[in-house]
């Protein structure tokens, strides 16, 4: 069943109580709107109210905007934690693709250096000759662009299983960390 509610209903959850909402003519919107519509127009108005300066709800004026929604408590708290769950999700996702992102760098700037370090001996041992260091090079290369594209292109449950595991070694790290500094203190 779609939820529908009035203009009036629409515009005044997204002003504050110092801000004067802006009057929209009946003839320029339909007097009625979906869920679905209501979630999108007021996401893309606050979003235009946001670039205009800081735009910040204290928890008392969501739970006032809840109210005025008919929006039960018990609905907007488990929203809240759902939305909590969802950012340090988020928070997660982001920090393990930054980790993997430097790993990445790292293999990078070995591969660059080993590797010249060995066209440098392959040039002053051979000269103009055979040149053994570019099999090195290519072959390394391509396990490089493997894990390039892998970092990358990496989605769905390969992605969220390796997730895991780097949440779950971190996790222990962070064990075995707190552990050292109990018995090691200072």
């Amino acid at each position: 069943m779609a939820v529908r509610w009035s203009i009036e209903q629409q515009f005044a959850i997204i002003k504050k109580p110092s801000v004067t909402p802006t009057i929209m003519k009946a003839s320029d919107a339909i007097s009625t709107y979906t869920q679905d519509d209501i979630q999108q127009i007021l996401h893309l108005a606050l979003t235009k109210q946001s670039r205009n300066g800081d735009l910040e709800f204290s928890h008392q004026q969501l739970v006032e905007i809840a109210e005025e929604m008919n929006i039960g408590l018990d609905a907007l708290q488990s929203a809240k934690q759902d939305w909590l769950i969802n950012q340090s999700s988020s928070q997660q996702q982001a920090e393990f693709d930054r980790h993997r992102q430097q790993k990445f760098k790292k293999s990078l700037g070995k591969y660059a250096i080993v590797n010249t370090f060995l066209v440098g001996i392959n040039v002053l041992l051979m000269g103009g000759g055979f040149f053994w260091s570019l099999y090195v090079l290519g072959f390394w290369g391509m396990g490089m662009a493997l894990k390039g594209w892998n970092l990358y292109h990496l989605a769905g449950e390969d992605y969220d299983r390796q997730l895991q595991k780097w949440n779950s070694g971190r996790k222990i790290r962070q064990s075995v960390h707190g552990l050292i500094a109990k018995v090691l203190p200072g």
